[in-house]
């Protein structure tokens, strides 16, 4: 391979089997950097297979269905392989050991780890790491490759953009300007890539987020709106739609163990840190983005979920 990229360390994976994961219930971001490290880690002739842990989005799922991504779920047998160094494994859009079952099947040192978000405290071992956490989408960072990318690649690049920038609320400079090029080069149309990211949700995710709605519990504190619910599942749906009405919302997921933060674009305050210390006051891990953070808390409570969610978010605002 003459053509140098962030990448070049794919080619020490030649001939070598490489599991290639992304963090639990795929979201776009995640599925499409896997598809990407897999097509790289193929050009370096090396054998990959992408893995995801405890299913897919629905997001997720039609994008593998328009462009025929296949994958596989990720368990206990392959963390062995992985362990007993019979496969190498390359994960994607998380550096955190709670996004992976590392604690379930034991610790393990990973060929490399791509991802966009903030730094976690105890992350994944990796032999390499790219984390840029300036990036809008974890699949960006591929578009550092795009002499190698063909059409498809760079389309699915430009949907992982508009998907995980939120339409462009997490966005930079360079990502209007990638986006841009990737538009020029492929010839699709924005709303068909727009389409793609956020395809019409299916009805039981449309419930799901109107009963958050209905169970919503609302707080004003020095003119800020303080929103919190729960649910079974969506639960970073249901929050990115309160958000856009309220400052903050947080939705708790007793069934998934894990909750989501969301903010809108006009609160001033750092949702990775409050999800960062909210975990750490429930005895779990959390982080993500400034605007969107989540955080696996085990069989916690969800009063006393909200009780101290309230707590930390107002100790937050006190400080502004």
């Amino acid at each position: 391979m003459d053509k140098k990229t962030p990448f070049s360390f794919f080619s020490e994976l030649e001939g070598k089997e490489v599991a290639v994961l992304t963090h639990r219930r795929a979201d776009i971001d995640a599925l499409s950097s896997a598809y990407l490290a897999s097509y790289l880690i193929s050009l370096y002739k090396g054998k990959p297979t992408i893995y995801t842990y405890e299913g897919i989005n629905f997001e997720a799922r039609e994008l593998a269905k328009a462009y025929s991504i296949e994958f596989k779920e990720f368990g206990e047998k392959e963390m062995e392989r992985i362990k007993n160094k019979e496969v190498e494994a390359v994960v994607l859009d998380t550096h955190s050991k709670e996004q992976l079952p590392f604690r379930e099947y034991g610790e393990a040192e990973v060929f490399a780890v791509i991802d966009h978000h903030e730094r976690v405290e105890n992350p994944i071992k990796a032999k390499y790491e790219i984390i840029r956490s300036q990036e809008s989408s974890t699949a960006e960072i591929f578009y550092d490759a795009k002499a190698l990318l063909t059409k498809k690649e760079l389309e699915i690049i430009g949907i992982a953009i508009i998907s995980d920038s939120a339409r462009f609320k997490n966005a930079n400079a360079k990502t209007f300007k990638r986006l841009s090029e990737i538009l020029e080069i492929t010839k699709k149309p924005y709303l068909e890539l727009l389409s793609l990211a956020f395809p019409k949700k299916p009805v039981s995710e449309r419930i799901a987020i109107l009963k958050a709605m209905q169970r919503l519990k609302i707080e004003e504190y020095k003119g800020y709106l303080i929103s919190y619910s729960y649910v079974n599942n969506h639960s970073g749906e249901s929050a990115s739609l309160i958000a856009e009405i309220a400052d903050v919302a947080l939705v708790f997921s007793e069934e998934k163990e894990a909750l989501s933060i969301r903010a809108n674009t006009h609160f001033p305050i750092d949702i990775s840190r409050v999800a960062k210390n909210l975990a750490k006051a429930l005895g779990g891990a959390g982080g993500g983005h400034k605007k969107a953070s989540g955080a696996y808390v085990g069989k916690a409570d969800k009063e006393k979920v909200f009780s101290t969610f309230l707590k930390i978010i107002k100790e937050e605002i006190d400080k502004l």
